[in-house]
């Protein structure tokens, strides 16, 4: 299950973060060309989605590195100890970063079902 959480964000939840980092980046390039033009929401969404993005690669980075070394020791009791004071607990951190980058990419560009979606069947 913890592998394909990391799967499922290094696939599709990092890129569809980056293209929309990306789309911001010109569109805010593009009005500070123009004279007069305020970029600040492009901008302030940016760095939001960024500072999203980066805490999600890091807290899924560490994830597997904490189930790498479990894997080596061969302790299944200590493994699922582990695995269930240390390792689902930050998954739901995961998850909940993963909500917040999903209410800030445009729903065409979402390449999972959004939470809404699942609760009401759209």
């Amino acid at each position: 299950e913890l592998k394909t959480l990391a799967t499922m964000i290094h696939q599709q939840v990092l890129p569809a973060a980056v293209e929309y980092k990306a789309q911001l980046s010109e569109s805010a390039k593009r009005l500070k060309e123009i004279s007069g033009a305020d970029a600040s929401l492009e901008i302030d969404l940016l760095k939001d989605l960024s500072s999203l993005s980066k805490s999600l690669y890091d807290e899924t980075r560490a994830l597997m590195h904490s189930l790498d070394e479990l894997h080596h020791k061969g302790d299944e009791e200590a493994m699922a100890k582990k695995i269930a004071g240390d390792l689902m607990p930050r998954s739901f951190k995961i998850a909940q970063i993963c909500n917040q980058i999903e209410e800030i990419v445009p729903e065409d560009s979402w390449p999972v079902p959004k939470f809404y979606d699942m609760l009401f069947i759209r």
